[in-house]
C-alpha cells in the first residue's frame, strides 16, 4: 500500500514542481496538479487490476482469484462440482464445470483407467508400466485442451498406463489421503506413484490443513471457487457449505466486512484503490497491520510432514514413489528451481512465461504441458533405470 501512496503522491508533487519552476500563475498550477493526480489515481486503478487485483477486495489479488463476482449471500449457488469421501480424498462429480478434462472415471478422478488392480492388469498386459499421478489441477489439466495436459502427453507415449488423480484446488493433505486410500490399503499397486507438487502454491497456501471428510476443499459456484478451509487469525476454520465460506470472504477480506453492505460501502468498493485504502486505513487505526491476511508465507516444513507420510506408506506396500516439484511461475520467471530433500524439481530452462496463462493465473498452457511432460518422462526414465 506504501508503494500505492508514494506512486499517487509524486504524480502531484512533480507537477507542482514543473509548473511552479515555469512560473505559471498559482491557480494553474493547481489545477494541473489536480489533473496529474487524478491521472495518477486512473493509472494505479488500471495497474492493479492488470495485476489481477479486484473491486471490494482489501487484501492481495491472490485472495480474490476465485471469485468472479460480489453478489448478495443468498445468491450463492453451490454446483456441487466436488466431494470429499471418507478417508478425506475430494473427488469430482459427474457433471463437474471444471474443464480441461474430457471425461472422469468412477472414482471421479481425470483418468482413462478405473482405480482398481484389474485396469493396472489391463496396462500390464498392452505392455506398458503403470504410473499413478497424484496432484492437483496442473496434474489435472486446467487450462489446458483436451489431450493436451502433461498426463494425457505421457498416456500418449504408449510406454505408460496413466492413472491420474489430479483434482483442482486440492492439496499436499489431499496427496496423503489419495495415497493412503489407494495404496496403503492395497487396492491398487502401480509400478510407480508420481507425487506432483505443484510449485505455485501448494508450499504457501495451507500444506497443514487437516482432512474434513464429507467437506469438499472447494465449492464450485456461481461467485467462483470458495474454499471451505480458510486458515488464519491463529484459527484453522472449516466451512460447511458454499454461502458460509462466501459470507467469511466477504466479512474478512471486502470493504463489505469494515462499511457493512450499504451504498457508502459500495460506492468505493468499485475501485480497487479505494478499497485496498480502505483496509490500509483500518489497519492503521487499530494497529492491526498485517493480520488482514491469514498466513500464507512459502515454508516447505509442513510439507515435509506429508512426503514423509506418503513416503512411508508406498515403502510399506513396496510401491515405488517419486515426488517432483512442478515449476509455477514465479519460479520461470526467476529462471531457478528450489531445492529440497528428497524432491526432483524440474529445472525452467526451455520453459517462459509464455507457457503460463496471463496474470491473475498460474497454470501452464498447452505448450508448458508439453514441456512438463517431457520433463517429467525423463526423471521416470531415469528413476527406473537407478
Amino acid at each position: 500500500m506504501w508503494f500505492i501512496l508514494v506512486r499517487l503522491l509524486l504524480f502531484a508533487v512533480i507537477g507542482y514542481l514543473i509548473f511552479k519552476a515555469i512560473r505559471i500563475s498559482p491557480p494553474v498550477v493547481r489545477r494541473v496538479s489536480l489533473v496529474l493526480f487524478l491521472a495518477g489515481l486512473a493509472a494505479t486503478e488500471a495497474w492493479m487490476r492488470h495485476q489481477g487485483d479486484k473491486p471490494y477486495f482489501i487484501v492481495p489479488s491472490g485472495y480474490a482469484n476465485c471469485l468472479s463476482k460480489i453478489v448478495p449471500v443468498d445468491s450463492v449457488v453451490d454446483y456441487h462440482d466436488m466431494t470429499c469421501d471418507s478417508f478425506g480424498v475430494n473427488k469430482l462429480t459427474p457433471h463437474a464445470k471444471t474443464g480441461g478434462s474430457p471425461f472422469l472415471n468412477s472414482e471421479g478422478f481425470p483418468s482413462l483407467y478405473e482405480f482398481n488392480q484389474a485396469a493396472i492388469d489391463t496396462i500390464h498386459a498392452q505392455g506398458k508400466k503403470a504410473v499413478m499421478l497424484i496432484g492437483d489441477s496442473y496434474t489435472y489439466g486446467m487450462c489446458a485442451d483436451s489431450g493436451k495436459s502433461f498426463a494425457y502427453l505421457l498416456q500418449n507415449t504408449g510406454r505408460y498406463g496413466i492413472l491420474n488423480a489430479g483434482v483442482p484446488g486440492t492439496d499436499m493433505p489431499q496427496y496423503r489421503a489419495v495415497t493412503d486410500e489407494y495404496i496403503g490399503t492395497g487396492k491398487i499397486k502401480p509400478d510407480e506413484v508420481v507425487i506432483c507438487i505443484n510449485g505455485a502454491n501448494d508450499l504457501g497456501h495451507f500444506p497443514d490443513r487437516k482432512l474434513t471428510p464429507g467437506i469438499p476443499i472447494l465449492f464450485s459456484s456461481n461467485v467462483g471457487g470458495l474454499y471451505s478451509f480458510q486458515g488464519g487469525y491463529g484459527e484453522d476454520t472449516v466451512y460447511p457449505s458454499a454461502k458460509s465460506a462466501y459470507k467469511n470472504i466477504l466479512n474478512r477480506y471486502t470493504v463489505l466486512g469494515i462499511l457493512g453492505d450499504g451504498f457508502w460501502a459500495r460506492l468505493p468498493g468499485h475501485s480497487c484503490l479505494l478499497s485496498r485504502g480502505i483496509g490500509w486505513f483500518k489497519n492503521f487505526m487499530t494497529e492491526d497491520f498485517g493480520k488482514v491476511c491469514p498466513d500464507m508465507h512459502f515454508s516447505s516444513d509442513p510439507a515435509f510432514k506429508h512426503i514423509s507420510r506418503i513416503k512411508a506408506i508406498c515403502d510399506s506396500a513396496q510401491v515405488p514413489v517419486l515426488f517432483v516439484l512442478l515449476p509455477g511461475k514465479t519460479f520461470v520467471a526467476q529462471q531457478k528451481s528450489l531445492q529440497m530433500d528428497g524432491v526432483v524439481t524440474i529445472d525452467p530452462t526451455g520453459i517462459t512465461l509464455s507457457d503460463y496463462t496471463p496474470a491473475g493465473d498460474d497454470h501452464p498452457l498447452n505448450s508448458g504441458h508439453r514441456k512438463l511432460a517431457e520433463k517429467i518422462e525423463q526423471i521416470i526414465e531415469m528413476k527406473q533405470q537407478q
